[in-house]
């Protein structure tokens, strides 16, 4: 692709369940393991580039769009806390010399349906971004190498609905559609032995 290394993969496919066990979270008191009962099916479409932009600069691109209903209380709807999209942005740089690797990524986390609650009724999460980075020094049989993870320190506001009262009726721990821990920063080493 305009002169450099490209991989380009698309997948599309559907799958029918006709004998499924159904976790049914629909009903805040319950949560109920049965048989499906009516229809239930995954339609998703896959696409992903890796591209050599440069020597030793690398791009991955991917987007997941996955429809999946199931049937719940006699109602087809859309899986709960299940993303309809993903995408994926990566840029990877390393030295010529391969002593230092430099990686960047955005994930990107699409709406999800959430379950009615006591104290609301159902909706749809928003859509999200992750970003992601890590830096590694690499000497001959030994890595150090520091990362972040959640770089904006997104979480879900008020991921338990009724957090102040633990043993009220409307305490619901359940309906997490998004990150609850912030930014993380780390550091590591790694020992290859030959």
């Amino acid at each position: 692709l305009f002169g450099n290394e490209a991989t380009f993969n698309l997948d599309v496919y559907r799958t029918e369940f006709k004998d499924q066990i159904v976790i049914n979270i629909e009903n805040q008191d319950k949560l109920l393991f049965t048989n499906l009962r009516g229809e239930s099916f995954s339609n998703i479409i896959q696409v992903g580039l890796e591209y050599k932009i440069i020597d030793n600069l690398q791009l991955r691109l991917g987007y997941k769009n996955n429809r999946a209903e199931s049937t719940f209380n006699g109602i087809q709807e859309q899986l709960p806390l299940h993303p309809e999209e993903r995408a994926l942005v990566n840029i990877s740089y390393k030295t010529r010399s391969d002593k230092w690797h430099f990686d960047i990524t955005t994930n990107y986390i699409g709406r999800s349906r959430v379950p009615e609650s006591a104290i609301s009724a159902g909706y749809f999460s928003p859509s999200f971004t992750l970003f992601n980075s890590q830096i590694t020094r690499r000497w001959d049989n030994f890595d150090f190498y520091i990362g972040s993870e959640n770089l904006t320190n997104y979480t879900q506001p008020n991921p338990i609905i009724d957090a102040e009262n633990p043993l009220g009726a409307n305490f619901d721990a359940s309906l997490i559609w998004g990150p609850v821990m912030g930014r993380n920063i780390y550091v590591g080493i790694r020992y290859n032995i030959n």
